[in-house]
């Protein structure tokens, strides 16, 4: 388990240091997300396909990397990257991957990212007041993705690095429960 998060944390940093020396971190920052997008809505489709079943990937797995990332990804050395990620049998991990390469290049502009959990689709201004708010708190520019979660019955909860901020329903209620126990158990 340790070689296995070694590997995937030399990667993170191998592929930052290239963003970083090509002077492309903004570039590497949204192609992160792109990459990280098209893993979560195709990822178990992608991951049947990409498997590695031969000892080196074949051509007909190269071709179809190329096609279908480099439309999206204009970045040849990206591409290549991942194309030895998944020829090091890495490909369950390329999530993880580009998460920590998105942590870390945000990190270095002084960014972070963060989730904000709501009952509905927030609108970009919604959106945008939270970040602000939060920005000014932990001093970071914040950057939010909105993910629904209906178990929230309604509001909000942030997360964004260390800090969890719930201003839902359900936490609400959740803490008002636990306010109700210690003052029966003080009793």
């Amino acid at each position: 388990m340790y070689e296995l998060s070694y590997a995937i944390k030399n990667w993170a940093e191998a592929i930052c240091l290239i963003a970083i020396e090509d002077k492309k971190e903004k570039e590497y920052i949204e192609y992160s997300e792109v990459i990280l997008t098209i893993f979560r809505n195709y990822g178990n489709d992608l991951e049947r396909i990409l498997v590695k079943r031969k000892s080196h990937i074949d051509e007909m797995t190269i071709k179809f990397i190329d096609s279908s990332f480099g439309k999206y990804i204009k970045e040849k050395k990206l591409v290549n990257a991942l194309k030895l990620i998944i020829d090091n049998n890495l490909i369950h991990f390329i999530k993880v991957i580009f998460k920590s390469v998105l942590k870390d290049l945000l990190l270095l502009q002084n960014r972070v990212e963060g989730t904000v959990f709501s009952t509905y689709e927030l609108s970009k201004v919604d959106i945008k007041k939270i970040e602000d708010k939060i920005s000014k708190k932990i001093n970071l520019d914040v950057k939010l993705i909105n993910v629904i979660d209906k178990s929230l019955i309604g509001g909000v909860a942030v997360k964004v690095q260390n800090y969890f901020i719930d201003g839902s329903i359900k936490g609400i209620s959740h803490d008002l429960k636990k306010s109700v126990r210690t003052i029966l158990d003080r009793k």
